[in-house]
C-alpha cells in the first residue's frame, strides 16, 4: 500500500449579500495629493471609494524617506505621466505624492498626475518619456477599453516609451491579453492585506535592487500570486515571496493562491520592443511609500523605464528551488447555512511531498 503524506489546512468563510441604499452608491469626492492641479484630472471612472487624505505626519514620513540623489544621471529632461484613474487602493495618493516629491528632489523627472483616461490617448502619450500606471483596476471600467487606446499604448511602449506599474495594475485591462503579456502578468489572486511574508532579493547586485543590500526582509502587504502569462522566460525577476514564510491560515484566498512550482515573483523588469517595463506587485498599503528602500527601488525602476538607468533585463532562471513539493487550492461549495440561506464555502489547502501526491489527495 502506497502512503501519501498530506497536510491539510482548512478555513471556512461565510459570505452574505448586504443591501446598499442609493446614498451608498453616490460618487464621493477625491482628495488629490499636494501639487495636483484641477486641470490634471478629475474623478476616476469606476472608483467607488474616496481617496484617503494624507496626514501631515504621513507626508513628513515620505519626505524623510526620499532618496538624496538618483542612481543615474538623467540623459535629458524627463517627463513622467502618473495615471491614477480607476484606482482605489489605499496607497494611491501616497504613491502619487512620493513619486512627485522624489522627482522634484532628485531632479530625475517631472510629473504630471491625472485620472483622466484621455491622457492615455496616443497623441497625449507622445509628450512623456514614461507612464506610471498607479494601481489602476479595470474590473469595473477597463482602463484600456477601446481598440484605439490599446493599440496606441502598445505602440507607445514598443517604440521606446517606458512603463512603470504597481500592484493592482495587473488587472487594469483584464480581458486584453496583450496587456498581460506587456506587463508580464495578469490577475490578482491574494489573501488579506495584512499578510506577513519574507521577500527574497533575487539579484543583490542588480541596480534596481541595490537598496536592499542583498538581504531578504519581512513585509506586511497584500501579496499577489500570478499564474500565466507570468513566465521567467520573458522576465528578469527582482523580488520573490519566500513560500516557506507564508502561513496558509493568514486569511482566505481570493482567487488561486498556489503554484505547482512555488514561484511567487512580486517585482520584475522586461524589454518590450524598444521600450522598458518595470512592475512592482507590492504596494497595497500606504506605508510602503515611506520605506526608504522601496522608494530607492521605485526611483531606480522608474529611471530604467525612462531610459536613464542601464539594467540587465535578460530573463534569468530561478536562483532558488523553493520548498519541495507542491500546493493546490480548492474552493469547495458545501451548500447553504440552514438559518440564513447564505452560501457555505470552505477553503482547503493541500501540501504534499510531490505533485503526484497532491493530485492523489485532491481526488
Amino acid at each position: 500500500m502506497k502512503l501519501i503524506s498530506v497536510a491539510l489546512a482548512l478555513s471556512v468563510a461565510v459570505f452574505s449579500a448586504e443591501a446598499l441604499d442609493s446614498a451608498g452608491l453616490r460618487e464621493l469626492a477625491r482628495t488629490a495629493p499636494a501639487g495636483r492641479s484641477q486641470s490634471q484630472g478629475g474623478n476616476a471612472p469606476g472608483a467607488p471609494r474616496p481617496r484617503r487624505e494624507i496626514l501631515p505626519i504621513e507626508r513628513a514620513k515620505i519626505v524623510a524617506a526620499l532618496p538624496a540623489k538618483p542612481p543615474a544621471k538623467p540623459r535629458g529632461p524627463r517627463k513622467l505621466l502618473i495615471f491614477d484613474g480607476s484606482a482605489n487602493h489605499p496607497s494611491v495618493p501616497y504613491a502619487d505624492l512620493a513619486m512627485q516629491l522624489m522627482g522634484e528632489k532628485t531632479g530625475a523627472f517631472t510629473t504630471t498626475i491625472s485620472g483622466d483616461p484621455s491622457v492615455l490617448q496616443a497623441d497625449s502619450l507622445k509628450q512623456y518619456d514614461a507612464v506610471y500606471l498607479n494601481n489602476n483596476v479595470g474590473t469595473q471600467v477597463d482602463v484600456f477599453g477601446t481598440p484605439e487606446l490599446r493599440q496606441g499604448f502598445l505602440d507607445y511602449v514598443s517604440n521606446g516609451g517606458g512603463l512603470v506599474a504597481s500592484h493592482g495594475t495587473s488587472v487594469a485591462s483584464p480581458k486584453w491579453q496583450e496587456f498581460g503579456e506587456l506587463l508580464g502578468a495578469t490577475g490578482a489572486s491574494h489573501r488579506e492585506s495584512d499578510e506577513k511574508a519574507i521577500v527574497h532579493v533575487e539579484d543583490p547586485n542588480h541596480p534596481i535592487t541595490r537598496a536592499f543590500g542583498g538581504k531578504s526582509f519581512e513585509l506586511i502587504d497584500e501579496f499577489y500570486r500570478f499564474q500565466a502569462p507570468f513566465s521567467r522566460e520573458r522576465l528578469r525577476v527582482l523580488l520573490t515571496v519566500d513560500p516557506a514564510s507564508v502561513k496558509e491560515e493568514q486569511g482566505r484566498c481570493y482567487g488561486r493562491c498556489f503554484r505547482d512550482d512555488n514561484d511567487y515573483a512580486v517585482a520584475w523588469i522586461r524589454q518590450h520592443g524598444k521600450g522598458r517595463v518595470f512592475y512592482n506587485a507590492l504596494g497595497h498599503n500606504p506605508d510602503l511609500f515611506w520605506d526608504p528602500r522601496m522608494l530607492e527601488m521605485f526611483l531606480a525602476g522608474t529611471q530604467y523605464a525612462l531610459g536613464d538607468l542601464d539594467a540587465d533585463a535578460t530573463p534569468k532562471p530561478r536562483d532558488t528551488p523553493g520548498r519541495p513539493g507542491t500546493g493546490r487550492y480548492l474552493d469547495v461549495r458545501l451548500g447553504k447555512w440552514p438559518r440564513t440561506g447564505a452560501p457555505f464555502r470552505a477553503e482547503v489547502v493541500i501540501v504534499a511531498a510531490t505533485k503526484e501526491g497532491a493530485s492523489a489527495a485532491e481526488k
